[in-house]
């Protein structure tokens, strides 16, 4: 078990499910860290 995990995600259904699997390896005390990463694009 695992007691901190850092979870990077885009957002997509693949990333986000590993937050379910990441619940599962995490102790009862444990916290699991979100990195969301976002791009801006610009409009030409």
């Amino acid at each position: 078990m695992y007691k901190r995990i850092l979870l990077p995600t885009d957002g997509s259904k693949h990333s986000l499910r590993e937050v379910e699997r990441a619940k599962h390896v995490l102790a009862e005390d444990g916290e699991i860290l979100v990195l969301s990463v976002a791009i801006k694009i610009r409009k030409t």
